[in-house]
């Protein structure tokens, strides 16, 4: 008979099975119903879920088959590690094999053991300051009070907890004085060259977690516009904007899509694409299992799609940021070089490559262009 953690692990597992719901909403909807379960369970629970996603290839090659979550969940309970280093690389890091060969093309084996290794840990939780309610030193004297952080390598603005903390329970979260952000994304902002008075369209805005980023640099003058697909994220945008103090945004969703006179009008356009999420693995898992080829692919015509619609907005001399959470050339070189030729306006700026780092940044890729006064064709 299962336990009662191994029994609702096992609910969880079945659940995701069956779901196209990420990993973390499915867990957190599943906990948000069963209130009887405490919070050392819940966590119990939460870790051992994620460390069989994490190294779902390794458990099935020590089980018997046909495999099952059940044999899976009872494998881990007298789990201990070994040296599993004569096992193929992809077996001992649990890559699909079609993502690990597409990955050897870019890297060599040392680069790609690690990139490998630091997807299966646990990403650092990382804030960034809003700086239109205080300052990076105040804020640390104040968290440094309940908790322990570091201040980030690179971007000025961020801190790394060094252990996972309820920090959306603070009260100076509470009152917009910081918001969750990894590193990665903090850089690619502060590399824009953002003026106070300046229009801003973050195209693929999501939660709004890159124009809350770029708000501070506006200094309240000048506009946001936040547009994406999915209603119930620009809702969570308003929220977060609100709790920011942040006023001069606008918000635009497929009920309320965005209107024609905004054409050519805006000085920056943020383009944070939908992507395979390949440098977010260690936060994400789950999706290693859910990506596919041929939805690589559909997503590679999605981007180039968003791409067309969001250049439309952008006005001569204007810039574009083209942003993915993606360590696949094919979602990011490839796909500026795909951009250039269209456009020959277009010429690009400046670029952001990073891998995933231990105790640091995800893996992320970001370009900057620049278009001429000459529209695009």
């Amino acid at each position: 008979m299962l336990s009662f953690r191994d029994y609702h692990t096992l609910q969880i597992l079945e659940s995701y099975s069956q779901s196209n719901l990420p990993l973390d909403a499915l867990l957190r909807n599943y906990l948000r119903l069963h209130k009887a379960i405490g919070s050392k369970d819940r966590n119990a629970i939460a870790q051992k879920i994620y460390f069989i996603i994490r190294n779902l290839s390794l458990i099935d090659h020590q089980i018997s088959h046909p495999v099952t979550w059940e044999k899976r969940i009872l494998f881990m309970n007298s789990y201990e590690p070994k040296n599993n280093s004569s096992l193929p690389l992809h077996i001992q890091y649990s890559c699909p094999k079609w993502l690990f060969e597409l990955l050897k093309l870019q890297y060599d084996e040392l680069v790609l053991e690690q990139i490998l290794k630091i997807s299966n840990t646990e990403a650092p939780l990382t804030i960034r300051v809003n700086t239109l309610k205080t300052t990076p030193e105040d804020l640390e004297a104040e968290l440094k009070k309940e908790f322990t952080l570091n201040k980030c390598s690179s971007s000025p603005l961020g801190f790394k907890f060094t252990k996972r903390e309820p920090v959306t329970s603070h009260p100076l979260f509470k009152q917009g004085y910081f918001e969750i952000q990894d590193e990665a994304s903090q850089m690619a902002i502060l590399k824009l060259d953002i003026t106070p008075g300046q229009h801003i369209l973050d195209y693929c805005a999501g939660a709004g977690g890159k124009s809350l980023a770029a708000a501070p640099l506006l200094h309240n003058k000048g506009l946001l516009y936040l547009h994406d697909i999915r209603s119930h994220a620009i809702k969570e945008a308003q929220k977060r904007f609100l709790r920011a103090g942040i006023h001069n945004a606008q918000f635009f969703d497929p009920i309320k899509p965005l209107p024609g006179n905004l054409k050519q009008k805006m000085d920056w356009i943020i383009l944070d694409v939908p992507c395979s999420g390949t440098g977010t693995l260690r936060r994400n898992p789950d999706l290693k299992w859910k990506i596919t080829p041929e939805s690589l692919s559909r997503l590679i015509k999605e981007q180039q799609k968003i791409f067309d619609e969001a250049l439309y907005y952008l006005k001569p001399g204007g810039k574009v940021v083209y942003s993915t959470c993606s360590i696949l050339e094919m979602e990011n070189k490839h796909q500026i070089e795909f951009f250039l030729e269209k456009y020959p306006s277009l010429k690009k700026l400046d670029e952001l490559i990073l891998l995933p780092e231990e105790n640091s940044h995800d893996g992320f890729y970001s370009c900057i262009l620049w278009l001429d006064d000459k529209r695009p064709k």
